[in-house]
Order: C-alpha cells, then structure tokens, then sequence
C-alpha cells in the first residue's frame, strides 16, 4: 500500500480506538489488558494519552481517508520509546504497517523504540527484525525488541 499517510489522533478517534484494542486480534496479543476494556476506562487512557506530551498516537489512513490501524508511541522511562500497531485484518500484509512506522519515526528525533512483543505473535517478532529492530531480550512470555533512532 504506497497511499498511506498518518494523522495524529484527536477525540472523534476515541470510539475507532475502542473498538480496535477491543477486538478480539487485538486481545489476543496483548500483554496487559487482555480483558475487554470497559468505555469509561478506555476514555480516561485515552484523554490522558492525548495530553501527554511524551505520548504519540497516529490514525493510520489511506488516500481515501479510510481509517485502517492506529501507532502509539510512548516514551517509558525516558530512555525508550515503546511502540505499539494495529492495522484491521482486512488490511494486514499488505504494507501499511511499514509506512506507517516510517512515518511515526520521521516525527520522532533521537531514541530508541521499544517493541514488547506476545510470544504468540510471530508475524509481529519477524515484522520488527525486518524493519532493524534487535532482539534485546526474551522471556517465556515475550520478545523485547529495540531499535536506535539517531537523527
């Protein structure tokens, strides 16, 4: 998919958000919170995450201002970036998710992204090695996966 852009998400985003992180391949993969997230707890991450100045997330869109997926990334600890994607299954393999990452990191300056991947998730491990990112470490339960930015 070479016509997808990113948006950063404002407030008419929170229902698109709510059903995505509750949908049942986003619950899958999840690390925490793999229970179905209740509305009100949703809005008050939600409203949170859009006033913090080290939280970013982007609507991945298509040209025709579909919306498709969503990135987060938030800074932790301030050494790291953790990112997280979803793209809606209809639209997965087909590179969405590649340009949107290189779109977030052209907003991002020096760091380093953190990806904190399920053990289940192997399509998202092999995602991440192919666009740079190392394996930092591993548990039984996920990958830890980084990459520097240096601008």
């Amino acid at each position: 998919m070479k016509n997808i852009f990113i948006r950063k998400a404002d407030f008419k985003d929170i229902d698109i958000l709510f059903e995505w992180v509750n949908s049942n391949d986003s619950l899958r993969y999840k690390l925490e919170n793999k229970n179905y997230i209740l509305y009100e707890d949703h809005k008050k991450w939600f409203l949170e995450r859009l006033n913090d100045p080290n939280s970013y997330i982007w609507i991945i869109e298509t040209l025709y201002k579909a919306s498709i997926g969503q990135i987060r990334i938030q800074q932790k600890e301030n050494l790291y970036f953790d990112i997280d994607i979803y793209i809606v299954k209809e639209k997965r393999e087909m590179g969405a998710a590649l340009k949107a990452l290189n779109l977030s990191m052209n907003q991002l300056n020096n760091g380093i992204l953190r990806a904190i991947v399920k053990k289940n998730n192997e399509v998202s491990f092999n995602f991440f090695k192919k666009c740079g990112f190392k394996l930092n470490s591993e548990n039984n339960l996920k990958w830890v996966l980084t990459k520097k930015l240096d601008k």
